[in-house]
């Protein structure tokens, strides 16, 4: 499929409409990232140099076990494991980002076939909520190009400026029209539209435990009306604490409605009806997809149940 012209990617698309990008993180509540050099086609697995039958077992189990595996990396000099007289091992990372439970625990390995001896139902179990975080910013330009003309530049920034940190280049993690994306794991916060200048500041929020909301897509673990009543909630009383929102549960309803119940810290409890209807306007959600409408999300009611204390 040929790509389109520069400013007819769907970044560029997405940004000259001015898409609304809140609750549009993908939907992932398990992690398996693998440290993978070098070259990643588009089906980044599959396309790397990842021994092909490690990858398929790996793609099975991750299947199986409900997770996400996505290929990482890092740049010369940007915090990888330091030269020594053979290859130096390698790392993994699984994680779970559902609220209250989230967490991470690492691991390395050698050779490919070492991944085959982790065991995701036991190290998904094992998750450390004080494990330090790790941020992936979407690089993959052989999936789609606006990821690696918007996220390069972000990786670069935040590898150069932060070495202490785990920040990674990484393969498709969703919402291409949305690059530069970036994700705060072990919470599985998404971010979009990221610029070069403001990638440090997120880091910065997040060791404040505080989100951006004027580039935040959403939590992982939440449904999109969800993320959508979050957002809305988290806007409507200025609230950007990580940990001060909590989706307590929610409904569907008729005529593609749902109603969300928050409690909002210092806010009380917050009942939001969230609506899904389709945008005029067709476009591409990939630089390689075909014309479609994008579901739109929209906060239809929003009241307060009880009041904090």
């Amino acid at each position: 499929m040929t790509i389109p012209e520069t400013a007819d990617r769907c970044a560029h698309v997405a940004r000259r409409l001015d898409e609304v990008a809140a609750a549009t993180a993908s939907q992932v509540r398990r992690w398996l990232l693998v440290e993978q050099p070098g070259p990643w086609g588009e089906r980044a697995l599959f396309e790397s140099r990842l021994d092909l039958d490690v990858a398929a077992e790996l793609a099975q189990r991750a299947k199986a076990a409900r997770t996400r595996v996505v290929l990482i990396r890092q740049g010369v000099g940007s915090g990888g494991s330091s030269a020594g007289p053979g290859p130096p091992p390698r790392r993994w990372y699984a994680a779970r980002s559902d609220v209250g439970a989230a967490g991470i625990v690492a691991g390395s390995f050698h050779d490919d076939r070492e991944l085959l001896d982790v065991d995701l139902s036991t190290v998904l179990g094992a998750v450390r909520s004080d494990h330090p975080p790790v941020f992936l910013v979407c690089t993959n330009g052989r999936h789609d190009p606006c990821c690696a003309e918007f996220g390069r530049p972000v990786y670069r920034r935040l590898a150069e400026a932060l070495p202490d940190e785990a920040v990674f280049e990484c393969t498709h993690i969703g919402g291409d029209r949305f690059a530069a994306n970036v994700v705060c794991l072990p919470e599985g916060i998404y971010y979009g539209r990221v610029p070069e200048a403001g990638a440090t500041g997120l880091v910065s929020r997040y060791h404040r435990r505080q989100l951006d909301l004027d580039l935040y897509r959403g939590r992982s673990c939440h449904s999109w009306p969800e993320q959508a009543a979050e957002a809305a909630v988290r806007r409507h009383l200025d609230v950007v604490g990580i940990d001060d929102v909590t989706v307590v549960g929610s409904k569907a309803m008729a005529d593609r409605r749902w109603q969300v119940h928050l409690a909002v810290s210092g806010h009380g409890g917050w009942a939001v009806e969230v609506g899904r209807s389709f945008d005029p306007e067709p476009r591409t959600l990939t630089c390689k997809g075909d014309a479609t409408q994008p579901p739109v999300l929209v906060v239809t009611a929003m009241t307060q149940e009880w009041n904090a204390g």
